[in-house]
């Protein structure tokens, strides 16, 4: 175990490891910086008791100080030695009080959330704060039933017209009641036996070369930088929560590259840029080339372009393409990529998509082939159909 005189500047400046590690501090035994791969870092307490090693966590980084997290852990020490048990005691509190729904919501975010990529945490918070805690956040957890979290999500389902809204919401609030369970807060998860309100179907929208021809000339028509976002997604095809967060530095013999802390399969992923998207980031230096990232906020200068939701209905009312979303220029160009005769794994490849490139925790073990070749070919072979679409 890595061990060190632990100071505010150095956990602050300490660059992500490859994978989760320890540093314990020498001033207070027992006390250590968690500090995981995505960059999370959090205080916890390494104890024994009746000859079992465990592990309590004080709170994060740096929510809680360092000076805080040594205290905590000489109170820690003093009830150990008391016989008292910091991790029981917290679990026998929490099922002995009125502890709420928004008490674990809390909780889940501190415990569970940092060990999840970044882009996962913000979806996650976003129906935790924005739905699940005003409607169900005064419950007790153990007053929490079947009849409360129906109601719940019929509303969402039904007043509020969101099926597919209400799926996601019973997912987030699932694994909040997982976490509950696996923590011994509560016996077991009662959404398991609620089922979906909404059927899902997978969408198979693509849209047609007439219909790209529009587009194109619709996303022209934008303001910067989101005609040049709009443009990239139907040049590569990637999802759009990792090409909204471009940066320059990724950028490097007109290769891109996302690192797998932000890509949703956490592998590294490398894009060949094709001529007319370095055409395209070329015509952004003047707007975005002395900051970070490529698609800048307009108002703030040193952050990315937020969200773009009300986009895809300004796109609709302009082109007439009724149904456009950004995921359908995802699909449309793993779909033209293999109409030019390109096979389905690269299409995969080139989508960063683990199903369609046929890979499996297996084959990403033993095949090490990055497909770059063939990922340049098929995106400037894609390219070129544009060109000559738009003229």
């Amino acid at each position: 175990m890595p061990t060190r005189k632990l100071t505010d500047s150095f956990i602050r400046n300490f660059k992500n490891p490859d994978r989760r590690i320890e540093i314990y501090d020498t001033l207070i035994k027992g006390l250590a910086i968690r500090i995981t791969a995505s960059g999370n870092k959090s205080f916890v307490y390494r104890y024994r008791l009746a000859s079992n090693v465990k592990r309590f966590t004080i709170g994060q980084f740096p929510k809680i100080s360092l000076s805080g997290a040594r205290e905590e852990a000489k109170e820690l020490s003093y009830k150990i030695t008391k016989g008292v048990d910091p991790t029981i005691e917290v679990k026998n509190r929490i099922r002995e009080s009125e502890y709420t729904i928004s008490d674990l919501a809390d909780y889940f975010k501190k415990r569970y959330l940092p060990l999840k990529k970044k882009s996962t945490q913000r979806t996650y918070i976003c129906r935790i704060d924005s739905s699940i805690i005003p409607k169900l956040g005064h419950i007790p957890l153990k007053s929490l039933s079947k009849a409360h979290i129906i109601e719940f999500l019929e509303k969402i389902a039904f007043d509020d017209g969101q099926l597919i809204n209400s799926n996601r919401t019973r997912a987030v609030l699932s694994s909040m009641l997982s976490f509950a369970v696996q923590k011994d807060l509560i016996d077991y998860n009662p959404v398991k036996s609620i089922k979906k309100l909404a059927r899902e179907r997978s969408r198979d929208r693509i849209y047609s070369d007439n219909e790209i021809r529009i587009l194109w000339g619709v996303f022209e028509t934008q303001r910067e930088p989101v005609q040049s976002l709009l443009k990239m997604l139907l040049l590569n095809g990637q999802r759009l929560t990792e090409t909204r967060i471009m940066r320059w530095d990724q950028i490097n013999n007109n290769i891109w590259t996302i690192s797998k802390e932000s890509t949703k399969n956490s592998h590294t992923h490398m894009i060949p840029l094709s001529d007319l998207s370095l055409e395209t980031l070329e015509s952004l230096k003047e707007y975005s080339g002395k900051s970070d990232f490529v698609f800048l906020a307009p108002r703030k200068r040193d952050r990315p372009i937020p969200s773009v939701t009300t986009v895809p209905e300004r796109i609709r009312e302009i082109s007439g393409v009724a149904d456009f979303r950004f995921h359908d220029l995802r699909r449309t160009v793993g779909t033209n990529i293999s109409r030019f005769n390109f096979s389905r794994v690269v299409a995969g490849k080139v989508l960063n998509h683990q199903q369609l490139a046929g890979d499996s925790q297996v084959t990403a073990i033993y095949d090490r082939y990055n497909y770059m070749d063939e990922k340049r070919d098929a995106l400037q072979c894609w390219a070129d159909h544009l060109k000559t679409l738009i003229g």
